[in-house]
């Protein structure tokens, strides 16, 4: 029988190992016309890092097998000369790699998390977000996201559909009141510089908490979750640190409308918000996104919402990849 074409024999080992180990279905997966892999079920991204990991392309089949190590075999090269390798008796290094991807022929696009995030808003539905105050975005305009969560990332689209990713996450905490000021001097003990992200993401709630619990002369300390569940049981100290935590964000938004001119919108992602929303008053909230002085009423016309879909992430990456060539 002639040898099985690289390419689909590529498929088929990455195809197996995706339903063998990583829990993908066959339904899941498309095929072209000639019965060939066409899609493997898994958002970009994680597809990518599965074929970078290399696992799938080993030599298997051998008693012994565990996910770790699919080689278990000492055959070197039974399946094909060296100069052509099928199943890799080894570890496959970069050139490997990038052999097997030639060889696999599949689009792969890889996309910063928040270029993501601010991809999936045109796909939302009304339903997957939460509005706040009464301004919707009308025409074009640029669309920002900002996402606490293990960090604080931020991120544009223009109005040409082009991406600007960014690290403003990173920028300084700028307080806007005494209390603020009293927090930033506390955390100043703890990092030589304060950003955004020491105080708008878990560990920055958890920052917070600490630092209340300093200004009353205790030492104490609790993870984000703890912390929320603390607010939850009317925790003074928690609940301080969660609204203290929402009224930064609130200004930290607006000063990200004021950087993108977000005329289509600023929209609140991330895994932390959506369990802080009973403690959300929208109006406080909008009163310090909005207060910009100068720029107090144009802040006011920037749509504001806070999105609730679970995996907003992968959705933008079902739209990267339907646009990319």
């Amino acid at each position: 029988l002639p040898a099985t074409p690289r390419d689909q024999w590529r498929r088929v080992q990455l195809g197996r190992y995706l339903i063998d180990y990583r829990g993908v279905r066959v339904d899941q997966m498309r095929f072209d016309e000639q019965g060939r892999v066409s899609d493997f079920g898994l958002p970009a991204g994680e597809l990518d890092e599965v074929i970078n990991a290399g696992l799938a392309f080993r030599t298997s089949g051998c008693p012994g097998k565990v996910a770790e190590d699919i080689s278990a075999c000492d055959r070197p090269y039974g399946d094909s000369p060296p100069s052509d390798i099928a199943s890799y008796p080894f570890h496959p290094g970069k050139k490997d790699i990038r052999k097997i991807r030639k060889q696999l022929g599949v689009p792969i696009k890889v996309i910063n998390d928040f270029s993501a995030q601010v991809l999936s808003i045109a796909a939302l539905q009304e339903q997957e977000l939460k509005w706040l105050g009464t301004s919707r975005p009308q025409g074009n305009g640029v669309i920002a996201v900002i996402g606490p969560g293990t960090g604080l990332g931020v991120s544009a689209l223009m109005p040409s559909g082009e991406i600007l990713p960014s690290e403003a996450g990173h920028v300084g905490f700028a307080p806007v009141d005494q209390h603020q000021s009293d927090l930033l001097d506390v955390l100043r003990k703890r990092y030589r510089r304060v950003s955004a992200e020491r105080v708008l993401s878990g560990q920055g709630l958890a920052n917070l908490y600490w630092a209340n619990c300093n200004l009353q002369g205790q030492c104490r300390e609790l993870p984000a979750a703890e912390v929320t569940a603390g607010a939850q049981a009317n925790d003074p100290l928690c609940r301080k640190a969660v609204d203290d935590f929402l009224a930064i964000l609130a200004a930290f938004a607006g000063d990200v409308a004021l950087m993108t001119g977000a005329g289509k919108g600023v929209y609140l992602s991330g895994g932390i918000l959506p369990r802080l929303l009973e403690f959300l008053d929208e109006e406080n909230f909008l009163q310090h996104f909005r207060a910009k002085g100068r720029f107090h009423d144009f802040n006011a016309t920037i749509p504001l919402a806070v999105v609730l879909a679970a995996q907003p992430g992968l959705l933008g990456c079902a739209r990267a990849l339907h646009k990319a060539p």
